[in-house]
């Protein structure tokens, strides 16, 4: 949460993720877990996506907790 897509450094990204444009946010990870390939076109994800809207929001509300950790920090 609040990190710019594909920016962590030495994990190798998609030239499509990298480029994306995306921060992500509550609303940017509901649009990439529902959708990942209409989301950022290109992306080497093999990831089909989380169809139900309340494990997305679960998953969101998660990360959001994880994101506070010294590990996100960085």
């Amino acid at each position: 949460i609040g990190r710019k897509a594909g920016s962590v450094p030495g994990f190798e990204y998609s030239a499509a993720m990298k480029r994306s444009g995306i921060v992500w946010n509550a609303t940017t990870l509901d649009r990439f877990l529902a959708d990942p390939l209409q989301t950022v076109p290109g992306t080497t994800m093999g990831y089909a996506g989380v169809a139900n809207a309340r494990e997305r929001a679960d998953l969101i509300a998660f990360l959001r907790e994880q994101s506070h950790g010294p590990e996100c920090a960085k």
